[in-house]
């Protein structure tokens, strides 16, 4: 799951690359996000950012189990499509 405490990870004596990178890459992460439907965006981060299961999704957004792990499947592969320059980092 995403941590909202990622940024206090990274303390002023990082590395200047490596922050150039972290901030690069949330940048385009947000991006990627904003290019996925609103309903793979929505069970994505309720599935990596909230860790909740398929059946608590689809129970919350009132869709069949099945379509909640194609959205996030489907969400997914988008994501690392966008992001394909940082998979081997």
């Amino acid at each position: 799951p995403f941590d909202a405490d990622t940024d206090a990870a990274i303390d002023e004596s990082s590395d200047p690359s490596r922050l150039a990178l972290v901030g690069d890459l949330r940048r385009e992460l947000i991006e990627a996000l904003g290019r996925l439907t609103v309903e793979q965006r929505r069970v994505v981060l309720m599935r990596d950012g909230l860790d909740l299961s398929y059946e608590e999704i689809a129970r919350l957004v009132r869709i069949p189990t099945g379509t909640a792990k194609s959205y996030v499947h489907r969400g997914r592969l988008a994501l690392q499509r966008g992001l394909k320059s940082y998979s081997a980092a």
